[in-house]
């Protein structure tokens, strides 16, 4: 009796490791997955990026969340030179939107308003660009980004 209880004790805790190896699995995954961070410098001023470079995160953007960490954004690479549309569709903050054509900045959207679904106002890249640079609204005013500064750490193509 005391060996099959020993086993069923050592199956059951087995079993127990196994279910959680695969939550901490699927968790790590999942927030690798999502936490795909890059570095871009502009002036002395260091800011993680989330890349969005394919047409559905690209789409999705920053919708839906409710705020952005300190010294982070997302960053928009586009596969070729063009000029560039954003709406601040189901956005819970505002916006500055920094236009970037060979790395250097060529506009700057100051505090672009959230919208709801159906989002009216766009705001277009005077000419065409390589990225667009989504932080907080008001980042690029507190750094003192203005047109013409360089952008680092671009080398994402």
């Amino acid at each position: 009796m005391i060996i099959n209880t020993r086993r069923v004790i050592i199956f059951g805790l087995v079993i127990i490791v196994l279910i959680l190896l695969g939550v901490f699995e699927l968790f790590l995954v999942k927030n690798l997955r999502s936490a795909a961070r890059y570095l871009i410098q502009i002036n002395e001023q260091a800011i993680s990026v989330e890349l969005a470079d394919t047409n559905a995160s690209r789409y999705r953007g920053l919708s839906g969340r409710n705020n952005l960490e300190a010294d982070y954004g997302m960053l928009f690479s586009f596969p070729t030179k063009e000029t560039q549309s954003f709406v601040m569709r189901d956005m819970k903050f505002p916006l500055d939107i920094v236009f970037i054509a060979d790395s250097q900045i060529v506009e700057i959207v100051a505090a672009a308003q959230p919208e709801g679904s159906d989002p009216t106002k766009i705001y277009t890249s005077s000419q065409p660009i390589d990225y667009a640079l989504e932080l907080t609204g008001g980042y690029a005013a507190r750094n003192n980004f203005k047109v013409g500064d360089k952008v680092y750490g671009l080398s994402f193509k």
